[in-house]
């Protein structure tokens, strides 16, 4: 059911030519490139950034601290860990390793939708909240991100972000 409800998500409803173009590059800009989770012929996976390999559960905590502690980091460290935290989602069902931060990553994340430095860090944080939202489905996420979806697709002056977040609106209410 998962991938079922990530596909719909993923369909991009063509407002105009320019928007839906530009939410996929904004949002696929360095997820693809991030990393491959791979298998070390053990059974063990990892993911591998470069040459480097760890442990993908090691790097997702990593990056989960990251997206959190927003006043030590900077919005081009933000961008970079919510790629990371993204590219892992997408890759691997991780629901018993952010169940625990659940509730500050959505805090982080939507502060950095409201407020991101950049329009790139905004939409890379509505994704994650989206992503967030399908790994670890709960009646309570609509209320705690519903009034700032709403004010940001009705205030904002990014029309991807926009769309962004109509999508990720109708998963939490789903």
């Amino acid at each position: 059911m998962n991938s079922t409800v990530l596909q719909a998500i993923s369909v991009t409803v063509p407002i105009t030519g320019n928007i839906t173009s530009s939410i996929r590059e904004a949002e696929d800009a360095d997820v693809e490139s991030y990393g491959s989770i791979a298998n070390d012929g053990e059974g063990e996976e990892f993911l591998a950034v470069g040459a480097e390999k760890r442990n993908w559960e090691e790097e997702l905590a990593d990056v989960i601290e990251t997206i959190v502690e927003r006043k030590k980091t900077g919005y081009q460290d933000r961008e970079q860990a919510l790629t990371a935290y993204i590219a892992i989602l997408l890759r691997k069902y991780a629901k018993e390793q952010i169940f625990f931060k659940k509730s500050e990553i959505i805090s982080s994340c939507l502060r950095s939708v409201k407020s991101g430095r950049t329009e790139r860090e905004s939409l890379l944080a509505a994704k994650a909240l989206g992503l967030t939202i399908i790994t670890d489905p709960s009646e309570d996420v609509y209320d705690a991100v519903s009034q700032t979806f709403k004010t940001v697709i009705t205030d904002h002056a990014s029309l991807p972000l926009k769309a962004a977040l109509i999508h990720y609106l109708g998963a939490t209410a789903f």
